[in-house]
């Protein structure tokens, strides 16, 4: 996943578009005796639509956000849990009239209770699969290339007369498709050896009356929450505390010797602020600077004359220091 999207968690929320488009295809038995759940609900905005073009009260919307931001936002909408949806306690189980799920648009794997891993859409469906009602509704919508086999196999496994609805090409700027059907009372052994039927328009879905919730709440913390508590935690102050500390000073005045090897190693280097003296910033160096060793001049037999020059290179010592007016004074 790019960067971009990792820093927005995968999200790519629902044009309001499909939302109308999902919402005339819906017949609602009773209003207010249906209960909505979007299990990533970012701002609230899907939820709140849903809510307004089927006639169901906000006080039965209910949805999961892992964003601390969005879920802060959906606040004013529905009923909000900063939460993943994995980590969310939901009682009773087979309470929501229908579900609405946009799971973040990346390649995650997912583990699921029994150890097994699936992608993210079929951890997904298998979570959502039990809170839904008996002949509820489903909703899943993703891009089509996630809507693998597998996939296929797991939302036909636990909603029957299932089908994969193709987007309108104005509403799919990810290529994304619905993948609609309705809870089944049990697991369809069958869906193993089938797949789903593709179809260019949604089609028309009742959606029972669901059961009012008796605990909605939070019972894993988001990665967010865990960083800021062991930053918190008392016994990291342990190892972070940083002891005030005399500065040294020391036993004999420095020699030559002494300031000598402090340019060469680098270690005069920094800022200084002596009591008395102005703020500076000093930087002591050493560099080599070539010196003539021996000049030789030799005749040989013939009369020819060879003049040979011998260099050495000397280690020098410089230092240099910045003062607050922008100087720079070099000593050698």
């Amino acid at each position: 996943m790019r960067l971009a999207a990792q820093a927005k968690l995968g999200y790519y929320p629902c044009s309001p578009e499909t939302i109308k488009l999902i919402c005339n295809s819906l017949r609602v038995t009773d209003p207010s005796k249906t209960y909505l759940l979007d299990p990533c609900c970012g701002d609230g905005a899907a939820l709140s639509t849903f809510g307004k073009q089927l006639g169901v009260p906000n006080e039965n919307l209910y949805g999961v956000e892992l964003d601390e931001g969005r879920a802060e936002a959906a606040k004013e909408r529905c009923n909000v849990l900063h939460s993943s949806f994995f980590g969310a306690r939901i009682v009773p189980v087979q309470s929501f009239s229908a579900v609405f799920a946009n799971p973040p648009y990346e390649n995650e794997i997912k583990q699921s209770e029994d150890g097994s891993s699936h992608q993210l859409e079929i951890a997904f469906i298998q979570t959502a699969a039990k809170y839904v009602t008996h002949h509820g509704v489903m909703i899943l919508h993703a891009p089509l290339d996630r809507i693998t086999p597998a996939v296929e196999v797991a939302f036909r496994t636990a909603f029957y007369k299932s089908v994969i609805v193709e987007l309108p090409a104005n509403l799919r700027p990810y290529r994304e498709a619905l993948l609609v059907g309705y809870k089944s009372p049990q697991a369809d052994k069958a869906s193993y050896f089938s797949s789903l039927q593709r179809v260019g328009t949604m089609p028309v879905m009742t959606v029972p009356s669901g059961n009012a919730l008796k605990h909605f709440s939070q019972v894993v913390p988001t990665d967010e929450e865990i960083e800021r508590s062991l930053s918190a935690a008392k016994y990291l102050k342990v190892f972070t505390a940083k002891t005030k500390r005399e500065p040294m000073q020391p036993v004999l005045p420095l020699g030559p010797g002494h300031l000598g090897l402090t340019l060469a190693s680098g270690l005069l280097d920094g800022l200084f602020e002596p009591e008395g003296y102005e703020p500076h910033i000093v930087r002591g160096v050493a560099f080599k600077e070539p010196e003539l060793a021996k000049d030789e001049s030799t005749t040989d037999d013939k009369g020819r004359t060879t003049n040979t020059k011998t260099y050495r290179e000397n280690i020098k010592l410089k230092v240099r220091c910045l003062t607050s007016n922008g100087t720079i004074t070099e000593i050698k």
